[in-house]
């Protein structure tokens, strides 16, 4: 598969220094449409972009920024197609839908954060021709929690959804192998940086099985790109938007689980929580996050076919107003 020349612009804009995403969103979608490719289109045109004051920069580019930042992108590209990593944009048709109308509330508005570019090893037909279902949860669950994640993981990977994690510790990868237990389960990983590596280490095998079985790793993240703790945050948002519907397995009430909650909330997306019976459980730290959630018209979970009979009905939960923006003390 080669790059499509829509991509390869983005590509080399978002190599552009200090060029942020909405300016690699504005100039793209400009030259696109008027049919500007060539290397040579790049300077002239965002020089006109600066000088009609459609764009700002902070700091003035000269030619050899300009060429050494698109040859970047050449080598990049490369080393990615070598490397069997594929990059798409919202322009080719391959691209997940869900991921194009991604939005985020805040004060007191919606936002686009849609994803411009996705990077992908695998199959991302397994995105695209299943209902995704995102199971996430704290790096340390207690024993009920990994039979819950089992459980979920399972029963829905059966039900033919793609389950969509993050390929973290504990309720991720979880859910991961849970799936690729199942006979032609599939199941997507997000990760927080570059495909060029696995992060945790320990976890290479359990990546290289999702793509043998066919599922897919995916990332916003070029290859070489390291991992930064915000980027984390950023990943969160984009498994909630490629699921109908995120199961929380257990969180705290200030984990970083809670990001993906807000993103499946600020998108009217179903979210599930596990409810546990036991009080001694749902007291812990890394539970208690649960039953707050619940508390807020979060779907108590406990029988998986419940869910899915709610799911199979495409109804909605009704946040109430002052749901809609759940804020944490993060």
């Amino acid at each position: 598969m080669n790059i499509s020349r829509e991509t390869e612009l983005i590509v080399k804009l978002k190599h552009l220094p200090g060029f942020g995403p909405k300016n690699v969103e504005l100039v793209s979608k400009a030259m696109i449409d008027l049919g500007l490719f060539r290397d040579s289109d790049i300077e002239a045109y965002v020089q006109q972009c600066i000088k009609t004051n459609y764009i700002r920069l902070n700091n003035k580019l000269t030619s050899e920024q300009y060429k050494n930042s698109i040859d970047a992108a050449k080598k990049n590209i490369d080393l990615s197609l070598n490397n069997n990593i594929f990059i798409i944009s919202q322009y080719d048709s391959i691209f997940p839908k869900q991921l194009k109308e991604l939005k985020s509330y805040s004060n007191g508005k919606f936002k686009n954060v849609a994803p411009l570019l996705l990077n992908y090893k695998g199959d991302i037909n397994g995105i695209n021709d299943r209902k995704s279902i995102a199971i996430i949860g704290t790096r340390k669950p207690t024993s009920e929690g990994e039979e819950a994640g089992t459980y979920y993981g399972r029963f829905f990977a059966e039900k033919g959804y793609n389950i969509v994690s993050g390929l973290a510790l504990g309720c991720d990868t979880i859910a991961h192998k849970a799936t690729l237990n199942v006979h032609n389960g599939t199941t997507t990983a997000i990760l927080a940086h570059g495909l060029h590596m696995i992060s945790p280490k320990a976890h290479e095998k359990i990546a290289e099985e999702i793509i043998e079985k066919g599922g897919v790793l995916l990332s916003e993240y070029f290859y070489g790109t390291p991992a930064y703790k915000t980027y984390f945050v950023e990943r969160d948002r984009l498994q909630a938007g490629l699921a109908i519907a995120t199961i929380v397995i257990q969180t705290g009430i200030e984990g970083g689980t809670m990001h993906a909650v807000q993103a499946t909330i600020d998108n009217n997306k179903i979210l599930a929580v596990v409810s546990y019976r036991e009080p001694k459980v749902r007291e812990l730290e890394n539970v208690c996050g649960n039953d707050y959630l619940i508390k807020r018209g979060a779907f108590p979970l406990r029988d998986a076919n419940t869910l899915y009979d709610f799911l199979q009905s495409e109804q909605k939960l009704q946040y109430k107003p002052k749901d809609l923006e759940m804020r944490f003390n993060f």
